[in-house]
C-alpha cells in the first residue's frame, strides 16, 4: 500500500503539471536550513570540503584561467553557502584520475556525477539536481541509432571510467570501443572520422561542438541504450565514510530558492535541455524515492482496445499507454508492461502486489481498500447496445427483465446489481465476449463504453448490432 501511495502522489503532481503547464523549476522556495547539532558539529570540524572539477565539461563543470566554472560549480557553491561549508576544487586531472582520488579519499566529494553500482561502492549520492539527456553523436548524415544492434560493426568512442564505457563493457563486451581521456578528444576523433559514434551528456557535448568548431557532428540518437534503462540524473556524491555530508548537502539543496535555481539555469542555459524533475514540483524525498524505484509495473488489459491494448512489442499502448509515456518522460522512470488476461485479472494482479499500477479504473468503496486513485484522465461514454431488431427503451429501466452482458470486474456491474435488481446481469470476460452474446441472441443487450464497443464491432464485423441513440451513461475512468 505504501508503494502505491508514493505512485499516487507522483501522478497527482504530474496531473497538476498538465493543468497549469508551469515553467517554474521544482526547487523549493528558500528555506532556513535546519541542521541537527551533530551536523553543526561536523561542519565545525570539517569546514573545507574538496570537490572534483573537470577541465572540459562545460557548461556544467570546467576550468578557465585556473578558475572552476559552470552550472554545477555555482550550484554547489550556493548549496555550501547555505550550510556554512567552503568548497575547494581539485582540477588539472583526467576524469579517471579524479575518480581514483575519490576512491582513495584524497578528494571528499564530486559534483556533476551520475550514479552507478560501481561508484556506489565508494560514494554516497544525493538526490538529483539536473536530469540531462545522454545521446548519441555522429557525423552528419550518419544512420540513426535507436538500439544496441545499430552499434554493431561501429567504432564507438568512450571516455575512460565513464558511464557509457561501463554500460558497454558490462552488457555488450563484443562492441568495438575506442578509449579517450576526455569528451573533447572523443568528439574531435568523431569529426576526424577515427570513430563512428560517441555517447555523452547533451549540453556538455553541444557546448564543445560549438566552441571547438565541429559543425559536422550532430545528434544521431536521442536515447542512450533503451535496453539498459540508464538514468541521466546529475547528482552530488560524497565519500562513503561521510554519510552525514549527504544529509547536509541535501538540506542545502532544499534551501535553494526557486528564483536562485532559475537564475543559475538561465545563466548556463541548462533549463533548455534539462529534464523534468524540476518542472513538476517533486520534493527531495520524492526524487530520492524515484531514484530507488525507477521501474513501475503496470497491468495491461488486451481486451479494452482502443483505450488500452498491447502492441506487437509487448508494450501497453492506447490512451493509457500515451499517458504513461508522458508520465514516464516527466518523472524519468520506466513502466514495465505486465500483460493480463482481462480486466478481472488486472485487478487480481494489483491486489496481490504483482503490479503497481492499473489504468481505466473507476473508484469504488471496495477498491479503495487496496488502491489509491488519481484525478480522472478520461470520461468514458457508457451506452446501451442491442441488436437492430431488439426494441430497447432508451434507459436502464428499459432493461428490466432482460439479459444484459457486462464485463466482470467493472464497477458498473456492481452498480447495476445494486440499483436495477430486475436486470439479469450476465458477467463476461471481455467486451468481445459481450457482443458475441448479443449478436448470437444469448443476451439482449450490452452496457459498455462507446469507443470500446465501436472498436470491437468494427474488428469483429458485426452487422446486426446498432450504435445506440439512447442517452449516454457517464462513468469516470482514472489511473490508480
Amino acid at each position: 500500500m505504501n508503494f502505491q501511495k508514493h505512485i499516487f502522489k507522483l501522478f497527482l503532481l504530474f496531473v497538476f503539471f498538465l493543468i497549469f503547464q508551469s515553467d517554474a523549476l521544482a526547487q523549493p522556495s528558500g528555506n532556513e536550513v535546519n541542521l541537527t547539532d551533530e551536523e553543526k558539529l561536523w561542519i565545525e570540524q570539517h569546514p573545507v570540503i574538496r570537490s572534483t572539477n573537470e577541465m572540459e565539461w562545460a557548461p556544467l563543470d570546467f576550468v578557465r584561467d585556473g578558475k572552476a566554472l559552470g552550472f554545477s560549480i555555482d550550484y554547489l557553491n550556493l548549496v555550501a553557502e547555505k550550510v556554512g561549508l567552503k568548497i575547494v576544487y581539485v582540477n588539472g586531472l583526467l576524469w579517471s584520475e579524479l575518480l581514483g582520488k575519490l576512491r582513495n579519499k584524497e578528494i571528499d566529494m564530486a559534483q556533476s556525477i551520475i550514479q552507478s553500482p560501481e561508484r556506489e561502492e565508494y560514494l554516497n549520492f544525493t538526490v538529483p539536481y539536473l536530469d540531462l539527456p545522454m545521446v548519441y553523436f555522429g557525423r552528419r548524415g550518419s544512420k540513426h541509432i535507436s538500439s544496441f544492434y545499430d552499434l554493431q560493426n561501429k567504432r564507438i568512442g568512450v571516455v575512460i571510467d565513464s558511464i557509457p564505457e561501463r554500460v558497454y563493457k558490462e552488457n555488450f563486451p563484443d562492441l568495438n570501443l575506442v578509449e579517450f581521456d576526455s569528451t573533447l578528444k572523443a568528439l574531435k576523433a568523431l569529426s576526424a572520422g577515427t570513430i563512428d559514434v560517441h555517447a555523452d551528456i547533451l549540453p556538455a557535448s553541444q557546448y564543445m561542438i560549438r566552441t571547438s568548431l565541429l559543425p559536422d557532428i550532430e545528434v544521431i540518437g536521442d536515447k542512450f541504450f533503451p535496453e539498459t534503462d540508464n538514468a541521466d540524473y546529475i547528482r552530488f556524491a560524497a565519500r562513503k565514510d561521510w554519510p552525514i555530508l549527504i544529509s547536509i548537502l541535501e538540506k542545502g539543496m532544499a534551501a535553494v530558492s526557486e528564483q536562485e535555481f532559475v537564475a543559475l539555469t538561465d545563466k548556463w542555459q541548462t533549463s533548455k535541455i534539462s529534464g523534468s524533475l524540476e518542472d513538476i514540483g517533486l520534493t527531495s524525498e520524492e526524487q530520492a524515492w524515484l531514484s530507488r524505484n525507477n521501474v513501475i509495473r503496470v497491468a495491461a488489459d488486451p481486451t479494452v482496445a482502443p483505450l488500452e491494448f498491447i502492441d506487437n512489442a509487448g508494450e501497453i499502448t492506447g490512451v493509457t499507454g500515451s499517458y504513461l509515456r508522458k508520465i514516464a518522460d516527466k518523472l524519468n522512470i520506466r513502466f514495465e508492461t505486465v500483460p493480463s488476461l482481462n480486466w478481472a485479472d488486472s485487478l487480481t494482479k494489483i491486489k496481490d502486489g504483482q503490479v503497481d499500477v492499473i489504468g481505466l479504473t473507476t473508484p469504488t468503496h471496495e477498491r479503495s481498500e487496496f488502491l489509491d486513485f488519481t484525478d480522472e484522465y478520461l470520461v468514458s461514454t457508457y451506452m446501451i447496445f442491442a441488436r437492430k431488431d431488439e426494441r430497447i427503451i432508451g434507459n436502464l429501466d428499459g432493461l428490466s427483465g432482460r439479459k444484459v452482458a457486462v464485463v466482470e470486474g467493472y464497477a458498473f456491474i456492481d452498480y447495476l446489481k445494486a440499483n436495477y435488481p430486475d436486470i439479469d446481469v450476465i458477467p463476461v470476460r471481455s467486451v468481445a465476449d459481450a457482443l458475441n452474446l448479443v449478436a448470437s441472441q444469448r443476451a439482449d443487450a450490452h452496457v459498455g463504453s462507446l469507443p470500446m464497443v465501436a472498436y470491437n464491432i468494427a474488428e469483429q464485423g458485426y452487422t446486426n448490432i446498432s450504435l445506440p441513440v439512447t442517452p449516454p451513461i457517464l462513468a469516470q475512468i482514472l489511473l490508480p
